[in-house]
Formats: C-alpha cells, sequence, structure tokens
C-alpha cells in the first residue's frame, strides 16, 4: 500500500473499533523546521463533547513498521494503545495549559533555527538569540525514551496574561534543573552506547572531540543557554573554542588551536546537514565562536576572509 491507502486503511480500522463516539480524521502537523507530520485526529463528536480534548496518534513510523513486514492487526493494537497514551497526555496538556501554576515549574526552553522557522515562529513566543531562537515547551512527561511536551503558543501566554520575559526567568531555573546538562568527549558517548570500543582509538587531549548536550540526549543545543557552562568548558579546555551546530539535540566541541580551516568546518556542517540529519533536527549550517576571555558566543562570520 502506498502511505495514503495506508492511512485510510488505518482510519478505517480505527474508527470502526471506536465507534461513533469520536471521529477519526487524517491530520498534517507542522513541525520544526517546516516538516510535516501525518497522523489521524481523534475528535470527539457533538453527541458526546466531554471534555474538549483531540488528541493526534502520528502514523509515519508506523506505516515504516508496516513496510518492514509488520502486519496491520498488530499495528492496529500499537495504535489503539498510543491512542489511549496521546488521550492522557492531552488531558494533561489540557489540565497544564488553562492552569499556569500548574505549568510554570516544567516550562523549559529549546533552541531552533529563527530563519527556518519564521512562519512558525509567528505563533509562538520566542526570543532571538545569534541566528537562533529560544522557544518554550512545557513538560508533561518523561522517561528514558520518551518527553512528551507540548509547545507554548501565543495564545497562552494571552491566558496566563505573562509576556516573554516571565517565561524566561521560569525556563532558566527549570531547564537546567529538569535536564541537567552532559559533557563529555565523543568516545564516551560513543562508548556508552555501544557503537565503538575505546580501545581501537585511545583519547588524545590535543585532538579532542566533546559532545555537549542534556542528560536524555533530546534537544540538548539548548544547554548553551544554561548559566556559566560555556565559561566552565572553557575553563577546561584552557583555550577558546568552536560550537558545531550538529543538530537540536547536541553540539560538538572543539578548540580553536584544532581548527585551521574555520571555512572547511561549515562545509562540514553543511554536508552532515545535507546527507546525515532528518531536516526536523537541523539547528544551523555554521559553527560559533566562544571567546573566554570576553565570555561571549557569537556566530562565524563566513564573509570576513580574516577568518
Amino acid at each position: 500500500m502506498t502511505y495514503k491507502e495506508f492511512e485510510l486503511e488505518m482510519q478505517r480500522r480505527i474508527q470502526s473499533m471506536i465507534g461513533s463516539r469520536v471521529t477519526v480524521t487524517p491530520q498534517i502537523s507542522v513541525k520544526n523546521n517546516q516538516t510535516f507530520q501525518h497522523g489521524l485526529l481523534f475528535r470527539e463528536t457533538p453527541e458526546n463533547p466531554g471534555i474538549s480534548i483531540s488528541p493526534i496518534v502520528y502514523l509515519d513510523d508506523f506505516y515504516c513498521d508496516y513496510l518492514e513486514g509488520t502486519s496491520l492487526e498488530e499495528i492496529e493494537e500499537k495504535l489503539l494503545k498510543a491512542y489511549g497514551i496521546a488521550l492522557e497526555s492531552s488531558a494533561i496538556s489540557l489540565e497544564y495549559s488553562t492552569c499556569f501554576d500548574r505549568s510554570k515549574g516544567n516550562i523549559v526552553y529549546r533552541l531552533i533555527n529563527r530563519d527556518i522557522n519564521k512562519e512558525m515562529l509567528q505563533n509562538m513566543p520566542h526570543v532571538p538569540y545569534l541566528d537562533l531562537a529560544i522557544v518554550f515547551y512545557c513538560i508533561l512527561k518523561f522517561t528514558d525514551d520518551l518527553m512528551a511536551c507540548f509547545p507554548i503558543m501565543n495564545e497562552h501566554l494571552e491566558q496566563w496574561n505573562l509576556q516573554v520575559e516571565d517565561l524566561q526567568k521560569y525556563t532558566q531555573q527549570n531547564t537546567p534543573r529538569e535536564l541537567p546538562y552532559s559533557f563529555q568527549t565523543v568516545q564516551t558517548v560513543l562508548s556508552e552506547s555501544g557503537e565503538f570500543d575505546p580501545s581501537l582509538f585511545p583519547e588524545n587531549p590535543a585532538t579532542q572531540l566533546w559532545v555537549l548536550t542534556n542528560q536524555f540526549r533530546q534537544h540538548g543545543a539548548a544547554c548553551i543557554l544554561y548559566d556559566h557552562v560555556l565559561a566552565e568548558i572553557g575553563k577546561t579546555l584552557g583555550e577558546d573554542y568552536y560550537v558545531i551546530p550538529s543538530s537540536i539535540h547536541e553540539v560538538l566541541i572543539i578548540r580553536s588551536s584544532q581548527t585551521e580551516d574555520v571555512f572547511e568546518l561549515s562545509n562540514v556542517i553543511k554536508e552532515v546537514n545535507a546527507t546525515a540529519l532528518l531536516k526536523a533536527d537541523i539547528l544551523s549550517s555554521h559553527p560559533y565562536f566562544y571567546n573566554c576571555t570576553t565570555n561571549t558566543l557569537t556566530s562565524v562570520d563566513l564573509t570576513d576572509e580574516g577568518m
């Protein structure tokens, strides 16, 4: 089946299982970097309005499962389970979104590309940061492999009678507390994931590459915003350094003395973005420079021939 045929078949099956109390319809949602996710929207019918909750279950991964041989019956069962989880999360989201006192301790920030997401940012409170944007999300719950959140939109600020500055105040405290940072060598990170045998490539402090992320490795690029983190990294490295935006989930750190050609570094970032990353995970296409003396992070201006 094509994706569209699969979507219609799952809509038919799920609608038949749930009955007329809920209307199941296809839905396309715009996500980070103007990417799109396809799913099924579950909306309570006027005959049984209940609470105004309309969860979405995304189908993209289920379609991949189907293409890999998972039966439609198995996918149907998993979809119904996912709907139950989404329904629970939507109920919590409704409670949090209507009560700021309930949600204020769970609001955190993320970093995204400002230019690519300029349309989406029109509806989201955000703060410009270099050529990026700080946006805000409320964590509903998270486990080792799941972080359920909802984005803070302009209507939330209106409902809560808050300004963007108020969100910043809370997230500056919440984000490092809820998502502590992790700063490790690339070898250590790969070794912990089981993808790397550290004995094959011993660490060399003079040519080391480091990973900065959070301990959940989700949206960890925002760790560059944590108080004192960049300064502490500078002390550890003992010199200025470049920040490589490898994705929205982490950044790489390399000493300035190890970087002979920043133009080539930028080319590598663009190549990785084009060939190795999902579009939704791209953060930026050029490096950033941290100056230990001034304690500042700046975008690298590749038009400057002196760089």
